[in-house]
């Protein structure tokens, strides 16, 4: 028969769900380099307004998932169990898992930013009247051209974007 090592068992529910968490990161990270560094013409606006907030959905519930692992982890070998305090208000002394769902979960909050521009400038009903308009809001040229991405947009830092927006 089958022999079982609860070692081997303690390893399994330790690596493979921190493994996910990991995949999931990496995930994210493809989709935020070509939406902010991509060809700005062809994002979607519903596209990323919805997978960002899909995102950070599965973020806050892997984090849940790991708060309340990392709580009832009392009977596990110390090779298997995380280091940092649980309920420490700094981020940096949270544990592993803990600490990179904080950080997943900020970026995608920094990210409505770019949700944000997306919705206002990647909208398919805009003709050539409505980019003049906004460019003279801004005081520049909006215009997307082959080399402009969501990134240069948002760098301009643009405090029109309510203006833009009723355009």
């Amino acid at each position: 028969p089958k022999t079982q090592s609860q070692l081997l068992e303690d390893m399994k529910s330790f690596v493979v769900p921190f493994a996910a968490l990991v995949k999931l990161c990496i995930k994210w990270y493809r989709y935020y380099d070509v939406w902010m560094d991509g060809c700005f013409e062809y994002l979607d606006p519903k596209f990323v307004e919805n997978t960002t907030e899909d995102f950070l959905k599965d973020f806050q519930k892997t984090q849940k998932f790991y708060r309340n692992k990392i709580k009832s982890d009392t009977d596990t070998s110390p090779e298997c169990k995380f280091k940092g305090q649980l309920e420490d208000p700094d981020v940096e002394k949270l544990p592993a898992p803990l600490k990179i769902c904080a950080r997943m979960i900020q970026t995608i909050k920094d990210f409505r930013i770019g949700v944000h521009v997306v919705s206002i400038m990647c909208n398919p009903a805009l003709r050539e009247r409505h980019w003049i308009e906004m460019s003279e809001v801004a005081k520049m040229d909006l215009q997307p051209d082959a080399g402009t991405t969501l990134r240069k947009i948002i760098n301009y830092n643009l405090s029109c974007l309510d203006e833009c927006e009723i355009i």
